[in-house]
């Protein structure tokens, strides 16, 4: 990893071992005005020769996270790949947070996960609920509720599923 001279990180380099073989890559991190990291470029290197594999695009209101899209390279165009978008409470924790995936058929984004977060007065997990779409469809829904003792003490974790039934 590379920093700058605020301690960001502009560059970092990975190596995976495929099948006996080190692959390289690069990711290259631009900063808005405000400080915010709003790209991340990562590259294929082979041979010293770079190639753009994936991009990602991040957007902020109050240096909180509220957008971030994949748009990877298919080895003919850049096609959007994934996007996640994040709620904020009025504490700025999460609130809910929405996975969608692209479809080339539709040409539009589908939901495929969406989260839920609640909190009490102390700001403790409470509820988190994950909700799994197929096709815009709700197709299993889990829900955790905590209760604690005191402080981060856990007392209790009740679990429930619903699983997606025909009609």
């Amino acid at each position: 990893n590379f920093f700058d001279d605020v301690g960001r990180i502009y560059e970092s380099h990975t190596i995976v071992a495929a099948f006996g073989e080190p692959l390289l890559f690069r990711d290259i991190y631009t900063y808005d005005a405000i400080g915010d990291n709003t790209l991340i470029e990562s590259y294929y290197v082979e041979n010293g020769v770079e190639t753009l594999t994936n991009v990602y695009e991040m957007k902020y209101m109050d240096h909180l996270l509220t957008s971030e899209v994949e748009i990877v390279f298919d080895g003919v165009e850049f096609i959007p790949q994934t996007r996640v978008t994040t709620e904020y409470n009025d504490v700025n924790l999460p609130a809910t947070v929405e996975n969608y995936e692209w479809s080339v058929v539709d040409t539009n984004w589908v939901n495929t996960l969406s989260t839920l977060f609640e909190y009490d007065d102390q700001q403790r997990l409470v509820v988190l609920e994950t909700t799994k779409h197929f096709e815009g469809v709700e197709e299993e829904r889990y829900r955790f509720e905590y209760d604690y003792i005191e402080g981060e003490f856990l007392q209790l974790e009740t679990s429930y599923f619903w699983g997606h039934q025909e009609n």
